[in-house]
């Protein structure tokens, strides 16, 4: 079975321009539409740029987060990825968001690549839905706008997506070798953002249960995956053991998250904090970190454990936030004018969710295929429930969710609209993309009053991030 399945592989798209045309073109759209985006991008840097860049600074006078700063416990990848730019180029950003650019770009590619292997259909309609899959990544909003940030999120979803990729190449050749490939990839993937320990351990499940009913084959490529990862993890593990005597040192700001997100004032972000809770804020500030991380983290699970119902109203609003229209980011005034810098990216939202939604009821007889895709946006929803949710926390999911809005037009005829019949799926996915609709129309006209802040964004005072080690800089 797995020999009959196409084999779409990136180095085919490099190696073969002729057969693998849709992905270069899908790459190319990808690439132009970030480079006209980045080139003429000028903002000021947000405070949590700023702490990646100040981390990269660290780096090039020779400390490696040095455990004095309280947040040199985040993962380390991307402050790693400023700093060899910074080495290569001097400090600017410029060079930084041209790789970014890139990188989005072959996510776009990968996405199609991995959409067209598992689709079980014939292959010129894995090839249109792979397509597909791979424009909608390409054209999507809010990954050009991250892709011009200097955030983990770009690098995460590359990573994220070549893993996925790799993992089903392996699931499909019962290949040992792309298993050790998808696992060392697991390892930068969580150097990278440590959420990935949510999306991990699902993946290991799933490759072990595709095993049955010879589990004990499944836990052995299961190892070899998990030896690959802990070789790329064990120059950090050894570092944090060192510095914390403990191999994941628990983050401040993973603990601040749990704590800003979880009381009874809480709504589904970390700003709704209580009066109460500003006072504490600054009343423990004077802790040292290990003890105010420990603090707040005790603080958080005490309240989950005493008000579970309340817990359960606010996953519900959290899961609200997850599937919401809101847009990360604008345009800022490049492509678009006032106003439509945000209408585009929250109705481009509203479509991708209720595509995604019809495809996920439409694909359910595919389930098996569809594995991988499913815990990713299961970890993206999980980590959404029990801590905060902003809007750029879904890109590294939205090419999964891309996969299934492909497959979301095929009740309305796709790819051959000559077939099409509004039967009752047809029916179903309509409404849902009309319901999606009014859902953006309501919350941009209910936010109207944002905007005309949001299109002054180039012109903001300069920030003050990670307690004034780095100044902010427009226009770098």
């Amino acid at each position: 079975m797995a020999n009959d399945l196409p084999k779409i592989e990136l180095i085919d798209a490099i190696v073969n321009f002729k057969d693998q045309r849709a992905a270069w073109i899908i790459f190319l759209v990808a690439l132009i539409l970030r480079l006209l985006y980045i080139f003429p991008l000028s903002y000021p840097l947000s405070p949590d740029e700023a702490t990646y860049i100040w981390g990269a600074k660290q780096i090039l006078a020779g400390l490696f987060f040095p455990p004095t700063f309280e947040r040199s416990d985040q993962s380390p990848l991307y402050v790693l990825f400023l700093a060899a730019h910074f080495r290569l180029f001097g400090e600017n950003f410029i060079f930084v968001r041209l790789t970014q650019a890139a990188l989005g770009a072959l996510t776009a590619a990968m996405t199609y690549a991995l959409a067209k292997r598992i689709t079980p259909q014939t292959s010129q309609v894995s090839k249109n839905f792979g397509s597909l899959s791979g424009l909608i990544v390409a054209l999507y909003p809010d990954l050009i706008v991250l892709n011009g940030l200097l955030l983990t999120e770009t690098l995460y979803t590359f990573l994220l997506i070549a893993l996925i990729l790799a993992w089903q190449i392996a699931l499909d050749q019962s290949s040992l070798r792309w298993r050790a490939l998808a696992g060392a990839l697991a390892g930068l993937t969580l150097l990278t953002r440590t959420s990935a320990l949510v999306f991990i351990p699902l993946a290991f499940a799933w490759d072990i249960w595709n095993s049955r009913p010879t589990w004990r084959i499944g836990i052995q490529r299961a190892l070899v995956s998990s030896a690959a990862m802990l070789i790329v993890l064990a120059p950090w593990l050894a570092r944090n053991w060192g510095a914390y005597q403990t191999l994941f040192p628990p983050s401040y700001q993973t603990s601040y998250s749990l704590w800003a997100s979880n009381h009874s004032g809480a709504d589904g972000t970390m700003t709704a904090l209580t009066p109460a809770m500003r006072a504490e804020e600054k009343q423990i500030q004077s802790l040292p970190a290990p003890e105010r991380r420990a603090y707040l983290m005790n603080q958080a699970l005490t309240w989950m454990r005493e008000h579970p119902l309340d817990f359960v109203w606010l996953a519900i609003q959290k899961t609200a936030r997850f599937i919401g229209v809101k847009p990360d980011g604008v345009f800022r005034g490049i492509f678009f004018g006032k106003y439509v810098e945000v209408i585009v990216p929250a109705f481009a939202k509203a479509m991708l969710w209720g595509l995604a939604i019809v495809g996920a009821i439409y694909s359910a007889q595919n389930w098996q295929r569809l594995g991988l895709i499913y815990s990713a946006i299961l970890s993206g929803w999980a980590i959404t429930v029990v801590f905060a949710f902003a809007p750029r926390y879904l890109a590294p999911f939205i090419p999964a969710l891309a996969i299934l809005a492909a497959n979301g037009l095929k009740p309305l005829g796709f790819p051959k609209p000559q077939r099409f019949v509004l039967d009752r799926r047809a029916r179903v996915a309509l409404i849902l993309l009309c319901v999606f609709a009014l859902n953006a129309g309501i919350d941009v006209a209910r936010n109207a009053g944002t905007i005309a802040a949001w299109q002054n964004f180039d012109t903001l005072s300069e920030c003050d991030p990670a307690q004034s080690l780095i100044q902010c800089a427009p226009g770098k």
